[in-house]
């Protein structure tokens, strides 16, 4: 059988890619959490005044006062499990909850000279509530005002976009005057994929940007047909269409769409399509809990600048151009995202998010689905790059990959 074919490079895409965007590391997150619980908002001192007020109204009344956000994310129950070791770092913290809540265990917690004990109930909100402000504390940090992202230090990631772009479009020229065939892995397929294990969509969203560009404006083939460039993330995928107000499926894509459009008995354009996965999850992404499919949201229109790609907020002046679509997200708002499968609704705690936990259960399909594509890319990269990727400690799965690529390289030479 001939070779199979796979994207020669692979980019690990990690935190410290994305740290000059003032997005935080893990170590810096348990820190601000830290922080927060101890009524400490001095880190908020240089960030926009209103942004820095809205923040602070979440974690002060909303997640206290408010009688249902405060059972959901139990802050008071973070508040208390956190009081009893300062020197938590991430992965102890979530690996002791998601030992706790997998035995359906309680709290005991002795703290300020008492003994204090919360049910496995409390448990379960208060990790709700450690990741809901992890992705409040990502989506402050990344606005520089209101709705809007920082255009200055977001240009290296846009100019990054638009290189591998111009790479893309000039490997198609160069693998059409080689004479591949445009419905097989070797044309279609970027020579690149990205594994990013951040979980925000920033780059993804620079590269979406940069592709909805070249696609206006074509190159075309010495074929007569037009090249469009396109993402596959790996699984499917429903997606909220841009610009439109309808809660319609539409779905990303992926290589089985090109096969078909790329097929020569009905010519009509040309896809090429590049592998850009998130095992560990992406804010604004969801699983319905209802039919269990896998939805994403990014933002209402194309504006790279948009801090929208984050989802919306459960407090509207954090997410400030966020608007609901439908009848049910505009009564239930909250962070509510509908599915366009079943029209149940979604919110922040049904995020496909893997956080730092050493304490390790079978994932939701979709998930083992990137994984097993990830798997597959690593093993059958010539080059791979890391760029901000340090390789936690909870990430058994890429080390070991790694690792065998090691001995396969070991072997033969």
């Amino acid at each position: 059988m001939p070779e199979k074919y796979w994207p020669e490079t692979v980019v690990l895409w990690g935190a410290g890619a994305t740290k000059n965007l003032g997005l935080h590391p893990t170590s810096e997150l348990i820190q601000l959490v830290l922080k927060i619980s101890k009524n400490d908002f001095s880190f908020l001192e240089d960030k926009d005044e209103k942004l820095a007020s809205a923040f602070k109204k979440l974690v002060t009344e909303d997640l206290i006062k408010d009688p249902k956000l405060s059972k959901v994310y139990d802050f008071k129950a973070l508040e208390t499990i956190i009081s009893t070791n300062t020197k938590f770092n991430m992965h102890e913290l979530f690996t002791m909850l998601d030992q706790l809540i997998d035995n359906n265990m309680g709290f005991n917690a002795f703290c300020d000279g008492k003994r204090k004990f919360l049910r496995v109930e409390r448990v379960q909100a208060a990790k709700r509530c450690l990741i809901l402000l992890i992705e409040e504390l990502e989506r402050l940090s990344i606005q520089k005002v209101p709705g809007c992202m920082d255009e200055e230090k977001m240009e290296p990631y846009y100019q990054f976009g638009k290189i591998l772009a111009e790479l893309m479009v000039e490997e198609a020229k160069t693998f059409e005057s080689r004479g591949y065939k445009m419905d097989t892995r070797r044309f279609y397929l970027y020579s690149y994929a990205i594994i990013s294990f951040n979980w925000d969509p920033v780059i993804l969203w620079n590269i979406f940007n940069v592709h909805k560009e070249v696609n206006r404006n074509p190159t075309y083939l010495k074929n007569g047909l037009k090249l469009q460039l396109y993402d596959d993330f790996g699984t499917q995928i429903a997606s909220a269409g841009l610009d439109e107000n309808e809660c319609e499926i539409r779905y990303t894509t992926n290589e089985s769409q090109c096969k078909v459009i790329n097929d020569y008995s009905y010519p009509s354009r040309t896809m090429r399509i590049g592998k850009v996965l998130f095992p560990h999850g992406m804010f604004g992404s969801r699983i319905c809990p209802e039919c269990g499919k896998s939805i994403v949201t990014f933002a209402e229109k194309w504006d790279r600048l948009s801090s929208e790609i984050f989802g919306p907020s459960i407090l509207k002046p954090l997410q400030k151009n966020w608007k609901y679509r439908t009848p049910k997200e505009k009564l239930n708002k909250r962070g509510a995202i509908e599915c366009p499968y079943c029209g149940q609704i979604t919110y922040p705690y049904d995020m496909t998010l893997i956080i730092q936990s050493l304490s390790k259960k079978k994932n939701i399909p979709a998930l083992e689905e990137l994984k097993t594509e990830m798997g597959l890319l690593i093993k059958n990269a010539k080059h791979i790059i890391f760029a901000g990727y340090s390789l936690p400690i909870d990430d058994i799965m890429v080390k070991t990959f790694l690792c065998h690529l090691y001995r396969e390289m070991i072997k033969k030479n």
